[in-house]
């Protein structure tokens, strides 16, 4: 993948597959690294798949053979000198936490996170999603958009409905991007 939007994307609708009511996505910029956390209430995973979950010769699908997402990501961040950490509990939930140095010459771009946090959100399997960029520049300290309190606001209108994923779309933009 070229960039971390596309990463944390890729984890976080792994969530959905998992049966996860709520997703919680936390990106925090520091002055040399970026550290992601991706977590969710979904049905986690056993010791074994734990243990195997980064090998892309190991998958829990039936319909191909490799498993590509998380030994990418995994690599990804390596390369720069950092790490991904990824713990689990069955009926619990899973952890993914990771580090990508932004100083080192094979970090990637963080790329459009607001379009990956756009799709996260208007996810069409009512799965809450909880968003929050916490940025390195002090004039603005966090961003956060969390689903549930948007779906508390508009009282059963759906988040696909078009007028509210225009309205979605902007107010992530502005946030992320002002």
């Amino acid at each position: 993948m070229v960039d971390l939007s596309l990463h944390i994307l890729d984890v976080a609708t792994n969530s959905f597959k998992a049966k996860a009511k709520l997703v919680k996505v936390v990106v925090k910029e520091e002055e040399d690294c970026i550290k992601m956390w991706i977590i969710d209430d979904g049905c986690g995973m056993s010791e074994e798949t734990l243990k195997n979950v980064t090998n892309p010769f190991y998958t829990t699908r039936t319909t191909r053979k490799v498993g590509l997402g998380l030994p990418l990501f995994r690599q990804t961040l390596e390369q720069t000198g950092g790490f991904l950490q990824i713990t689990s509990k069955i009926n619990v939930g899973t952890e993914v936490y990771g580090i990508m140095y932004t100083n080192h010459i094979d970090a990637i771009p963080i790329g459009d996170l607001a379009e990956s946090v756009f799709v996260l959100a208007t996810n069409p399997y009512d799965i809450d999603i909880y968003f929050e960029m916490i940025f390195k520049n002090q004039n603005k300290e966090s961003f956060v958009i969390d689903t549930k309190e948007i779906k508390k606001v508009l009282d059963g209108i759906p988040l696909t409905e078009n007028s509210v994923m225009v309205w979605i779309k902007e107010y992530i933009n502005e946030g992320l991007n002002s």
